[in-house]
């Protein structure tokens, strides 16, 4: 699908450059719109076909697929004003549009998120209103205020044009809980490219009413290839949904806990250079002065605040790892085991697939302690536990129970990796 629509995008832009074939450039454009729309529309519906198992994973591509279907239907409609050489303000085509935005945003929130506490939801809280205001900020400043100043007398144009402003703050919020708000691990990919798409949405309609409100806008202008791209975009997303595995993709995970969010940051940080870009022409003193010295000492603080998140993270991460690792060998230990057999077992009866589990026991190991050492002993069991990580596969688990006994666990067995096999290779050691 990313290659397909690499070439499609490809050749959109060489349309756009060699103007072939000529005339009505309103129509061409249009046309590859359709097509882009119908793909993307497609790969939603087969998404959550895939997703079938999981109902709010499922519900989730439905109403994403309904949003792009939505704009989709605007683009038809849109189309067929343009062969009547009518193009009235507002139209169908705006309403087709206009639903565009809840049905994404709905579907976006419709995806499956962690459990939180009420300090972590009250943190996503206040991460989604930062994002959403300084988006609002940029959207009013670009399009939205000057679109309220020069509206004229006529109430439903100008309801219309407000609404399309607000729109892209709803894509601002939908983007920040994408980013934000963390999901099933078979939906990672999926997220990210739907994160992009929406990137390229919201700069595309900040740009049309840049546009609109300076100039004047036709059907076919490059503007359109960002629209274009967010569609592609869409469909890889579509795409890159996988099919959720019950054994692996039962539990969200959750993206701000292993690494910190810059997406707050990312929206103060654009605030505050809107800030200076609108009082560019103002004297350095007294205004100017103080608005700089005020984002210096609040970027300062913000990166302070971020590399001090960035490191609690990482010893959230290592005593993680710990609590579940044995600390001599870093091997599973006795919890992760069993967490991994209860796993392992449910893949098992899911796929009627054969497993098995190895008891391994080290002979003599106390005669090597009272002979040459603890010291000795732990290297012993160091060197043992790693060769017998080299001799399953990575799919497979080794573990350390305690003292001198290993476990090793063996799933979706085969003629060339029975436990026989793996056992012999064990003694071989």
């Amino acid at each position: 699908m990313a290659a397909a629509m690499a070439a499609y995008i490809l050749l959109y832009g060489a349309w756009q450059v060699l103007r072939w074939p000529a005339g009505h450039p309103e129509l061409v454009s249009d046309v590859f719109s359709i097509l882009v729309g119908l793909c993307a529309s497609y790969a939603a519906w087969q998404a959550s076909r895939r997703c079938r198992e999981q109902p709010r994973l499922r519900c989730a591509w439905l109403l994403l697929a309904s949003a792009s279907a939505s704009y989709l239907a605007g683009n038809i409609v849109w189309m067929f004003y343009e062969l009547a050489g009518e193009l009235p303000y507002p139209s169908a085509a705006d309403g087709f549009y206009l639903l565009f935005y809840p049905l994404m945003l709905c579907g976006l929130l419709r995806f499956p998120a962690p459990r939180r506490t009420l300090g972590e939801s009250l943190r996503l809280v206040l991460d989604l209103a930062v994002v959403a205001i300084g988006g609002a900020v940029i959207v009013i400043y670009v399009v939205l205020g000057p679109t309220v100043i020069g509206s004229g007398p006529d109430i439903l144009q100008t309801a219309f044009s407000i609404a399309y402003p607000v729109g892209d703050v709803v894509l601002l919020v939908g983007l920040a809980s994408v980013l934000l708000r963390g999901s099933t691990s078979a939906s990672d990919r999926a997220l990210q490219f739907i994160a992009a798409a929406l990137t390229f949405v919201v700069v595309a309609d900040l740009a049309y009413g840049y546009i609109t409100l300076h100039s004047v806008y036709h059907g076919g202008d490059p503007v359109d290839a960002l629209w274009m791209v967010a569609t592609a975009l869409f469909a890889v997303a579509a795409a890159a949904q996988r099919a959720p595995d019950p054994a692996v993709d039962l539990t969200p995970t959750e993206p701000d806990r292993a690494r910190a969010s810059w997406a707050p940051y990312l929206a103060v940080a654009a605030t505050f250079g809107l800030l200076i870009v609108s009082l560019r022409h103002e004297e350095l003193f007294p205004g100017l002065i103080l608005v700089l010295a005020a984002v210096v000492l609040a970027t300062l603080v913000s990166i302070r605040q971020f590399l001090a998140q960035r490191d609690l993270l990482h010893t959230q991460g290592r005593l993680s790892h710990q609590s579940v690792h044995d600390a001599l060998t870093c091997l599973p230990n006795r919890a992760l085991v069993i967490d991994r057999a209860e796993q392992m077992l449910a893949r098992a009866r899911r796929l009627q697939t054969p497993v098995a589990a190895l008891y391994v026991d080290l002979d003599g190991f106390k005669h090597i302690n009272d002979s040459f050492g603890h010291a000795a002993g732990d290297q012993v069991l160091r060197v043992i536990a790693q060769r017998l990580a080299q001799v399953v596969r990575e799919a497979d688990t080794v573990g350390r129970l305690g003292g001198d006994e290993f476990v090793v666990l063996l799933q979706d067995l085969t003629f060339d990796a029975g436990p026989e096999l793996v056992a012999e290779r064990i003694c071989e050691i």
